[in-house]
């Protein structure tokens, strides 16, 4: 799960629930500028820090411990109906999750996503759930309470599956290096997750379909 992006321009805010910061947007360009999409202006770009992997782009915004994940990956063998499910538990993999709860797996309509309407075959799905995750190599005493938002994106024309990860704490656990820079205790940024997501889904565009190649 990692990431690369550029520009930004005129920013748009995105309405949110009461209690919550606005969430202006700009747009970012990703993979070289194959991909853009609108996103917080409070998030930046993990690879001005350290290593990402080239079929990755991360975008973190510290003071939330909050994280969007967006990635490329060989299409999965697998019908739509179970696609969610699977790339859900190979999250919870990734993540080493000590405990985990998949509330739920619904298709989107590509209306959801106007950047991939037309095109042949495309399907999205999105998994809700939340993860017990520790920070590097904390241990279970550290972990902290995840809201997870995992949106898959399935080009098989292309041979390719787009993940788009939405982390949210919904509770920085005391001991959890980013209780260092977070607030421990529970944070309010995962009320507003799912509408930010659809806000993001929205505004994905492909520049570049050879990004797939």
């Amino acid at each position: 799960l990692k990431a690369v992006y550029i520009q930004e321009e005129k920013c748009s805010t995105e309405s949110v629930m009461p209690g919550l910061q606005p969430n202006p947007l700009s747009p970012r360009s990703l993979f070289g500028g194959a991909i853009t999409l609108n996103v917080p202006t409070r998030f930046e770009d993990v690879s001005n820090f350290r290593p990402v992997p080239d079929h990755q782009e991360v975008l973190v915004d510290a003071n939330e411990d909050q994280s969007l994940i967006v990635e490329i990956n060989e299409h999965y063998d697998v019908d739509n109906a179970t696609c969610g499910n699977l790339y859900w538990d190979d999250l919870c993999e990734v993540t080493e999750s000590s405990s985990s709860e998949l509330h739920s797996v619904e298709a989107i309509g590509l209306d959801a996503v106007p950047g991939l309407q037309g095109v042949p075959g495309a399907h999205a799905c999105l998994a809700t759930g939340r993860q017990t995750v520790s920070k590097g190599r904390q241990g279970s005493h550290a972990s902290n309470d995840v809201h997870v938002l995992l949106l898959v994106l399935r080009l098989p024309q292309v041979g390719s599956d787009m993940l788009l990860v939405l982390n949210s704490p919904i509770s920085i656990n005391p001991d959890s290096a980013s209780a260092q820079q977070v607030a421990a205790g529970e944070r309010a940024a995962y009320r507003d997750a799912p509408q930010l997501l659809r806000t993001i889904m929205s505004t994905l565009k492909i520049n570049d379909w050879g990004l797939f190649g």
